[in-house]
């Protein structure tokens, strides 16, 4: 395929060049998550006498790539079906699969919709159909560089699908206040763990043990790498506070419990890979205690990192 026929990389409504900034240019797809959060994350860098001019777009806010890697799509028959986020203003190619694993162009007859309609190849046993994805994407922007002696700039842009709307992530709030928005705090996670209290073994007049616990409470840790949120920095510790979670939990048969968000989904799996398992993932809100959060600093990596410590009251 001729220069002239590739797609533009565009991102956030820019067109990048490839005089100046698309040297060397490549991209790359992996997939991350599993099962109902799959998605695409993708790496592109280039190589040009200036940097792309992305300096001005808002990354704090997802942001429209379109891309300059194809990906394809098998058929079997001379009908294929792409999916609906791929770019208009690029083209759609097909190959033919004959004996022997050799790969010839297969002309596009037509396309309809998301339907795409090839002329048949003779000899041709499947055909793959290329599209160019365009991509609803989060980043922390691009890495650039600048080689003073070759007067040459670099740069390099890592992104990650957005994930749907029904599984996105909440935003972290402590005390009402939003501390982190969860797609785009660095290394942000969370965890949870049972506080057993007035537990004790009782033994029947058999031996057999009988574990008796008169209440059970969570206690949970939150961790960042980076500078201290600075929302943080101004939360009263001595009260408690509510605590609106980031990190998921899940139910078996029944609803969320009522100390869930109601800012954040809900979302009922009755099955997941064809097997029965009727759970229903929410977000906790807690009120909890904490003496506030520890900071820490790496002298070697020059990186900041703290973590906040909470038990619910």
């Amino acid at each position: 395929m001729s220069m002239s026929k590739l797609a533009t990389l565009t991102i956030g409504g820019i067109a990048v060049p490839f005089q100046l900034a698309c040297d060397e240019l490549s991209q790359s797809y992996s997939v991350v998550g599993a099962g109902p959060v799959r998605r695409l994350a993708t790496t592109i860098s280039g190589a040009g006498l200036l940097p792309p001019a992305l300096a001005g777009l808002d990354w704090s806010a997802p942001v429209q790539l379109g891309c300059v890697a194809s990906r394809a799509v098998s058929a079997a028959g001379t009908v294929a079906l792409l999916p609906s986020a791929r770019r208009t203003d690029a083209p759609v190619f097909a190959l033919a699969q004959l004996a022997g694993g050799r790969m010839v162009p297969a002309p596009v007859a037509g396309i309809v919709g998301d339907q795409v309609a090839l002329e048949a190849v003779p000899g041709a046993l499947a055909y793959q159909v290329h599209y160019y994805p365009v991509l609803t994407v989060t980043s922390s922007g691009p890495r650039e560089t600048w080689d003073v002696y070759q007067a040459r700039a670099g740069w390099e842009l890592t992104c990650e699908e957005q994930v749907p709307g029904a599984l996105r992530p909440p935003a972290l709030k402590i005390g009402g206040a939003t501390v982190v928005p969860a797609l785009c705090a660095d290394g942000l996670s969370q965890r949870y763990e049972p506080v057993n209290g007035g537990r004790g073994v009782l033994r029947m007049a058999n031996g057999d043990a009988l574990q008796q616990v008169r209440w059970q409470r969570l206690r949970t840790t939150i961790s960042g790498a980076g500078p201290l949120p600075a929302p943080l920095a101004g939360v009263d510790w001595a009260a408690p506070l509510s605590l609106a979670c980031i990190a998921p939990r899940a139910t078996h048969n029944g609803t969320a419990p009522t100390a869930a968000r109601t800012d954040a989904p809900v979302l009922a799996v009755p099955q997941l890979g064809g097997v029965s398992i009727d759970q229903t993932h929410y977000y906790p809100l807690l009120t909890v205690i904490c003496d506030g959060p520890r900071e820490s600093w790496d002298a070697r990596a020059a990186r900041a990192g703290w973590d906040l410590m909470c038990e619910e009251v």
